[in-house]
């Protein structure tokens, strides 16, 4: 784990180094994106980064296949009539890397009937259901991640630890109307693994039985053509650019609750292309391979 502050880290991408310019102390010298996605700003700033292309390129530009896709729901083959919307997002114990385990410290599910979703035209909705679990970590918080979240293991002491704090989880996720779909912001890249990673070693993977899908290729498909832009003219999907965009600025990120209930607001702008994508992506949450990763 690095201890000083540098000008540069390397990431490692195909056998090509390269640099990535940061303005404060991250976790370690050298990232391998094979094993390491940064999603949105989220992810990013708790390492103090600033995220360039080489990073953005691979979960935020939009691919000829992907762009060759309609605007709109109409023309995906629906898998599953998704019901319960459970948009879902955490605060972890750091940025994971090779061998370096991370633990989730907070954990929110905002839930919303596919009713009131798609037919409410105002923001937010009266209806929701919510979980906010703050849980204890098994290792250490990192001081970048602390200082984003607030939250640190003196003052998570208290709390209980992930595999005590999954049984409220599942009761909670099971009394929603079925089917439902976990929806986080580049899910398939960061939460989803960091998430199996925790049912794994609870020894409870194939407790969760719940769809899931990720939000940020959802809104790709979604804003094909109004795309917001980063500094150099790229198209960029964070949550951040997205948010600005469609809704104004953002307050209070880095808490799981806001967070969710800001993707919420930005997946309903469109909502009609936004479940039609959901409903013909979602996967199985225990037979999602893309989210097979290792830290």
């Amino acid at each position: 784990m690095g201890k000083h502050c540098l000008s540069t880290m390397i990431v490692t991408k195909h056998g090509e180094n390269i640099e990535v310019k940061y303005q404060k102390q991250h976790y370690g010298h050298s990232f391998d994106i094979g094993h390491l996605s940064i999603s949105e700003d989220q992810r990013a700033e708790i390492a103090g980064t600033v995220l360039v292309e080489a990073v953005q390129a691979q979960a935020n530009t939009v691919s000829p296949v992907q762009a060759a896709e309609p605007n709109s729901g109409i023309g995906h083959e629906a898998k599953v009539r998704v019901q319960t919307l459970v948009f879902f997002d955490f605060e972890t114990s750091g940025l994971p890397s090779h061998g370096q385990r991370v633990c989730i410290t907070e954990l929110a599910l905002v839930a919303v009937d596919r009713q009131t979703f798609e037919n409410s035209n105002k923001f937010p909705f009266r209806v929701t259901n919510k979980l906010v679990q703050c849980i204890k970590p098994e290792v250490h918080v990192h001081p970048m991640a602390a200082k984003k979240s607030g939250l640190d293991n003196k003052i998570l002491a208290n709390q209980k630890v992930f595999k005590e704090v999954l049984p409220t989880v599942k009761a909670f996720l099971d009394s929603l109307p079925q089917p439902a779909c976990l929806l986080a912001h580049n899910g398939n890249r960061f939460d989803y693994p960091i998430l199996k990673d925790e049912l794994n070693r609870a020894g409870a993977l194939e407790s969760l039985e719940i769809y899931c899908c990720d939000t940020i290729e959802a809104m790709k498909h979604v804003l094909r053509d109004g795309a917001p832009t980063n500094k150099k003219g790229g198209n960029s999907f964070s949550l951040d650019a997205l948010y600005k965009k469609l809704c104004g600025r953002r307050k209070n990120a880095h808490e799981a609750e806001q967070d969710c209930l800001d993707l919420m607001r930005v997946c309903h702008h469109d909502r009609q292309a936004f479940l039609g994508y959901i409903d013909a992506h979602v996967v199985k949450f225990g037979e999602n391979r893309i989210a097979d990763k290792s830290f």
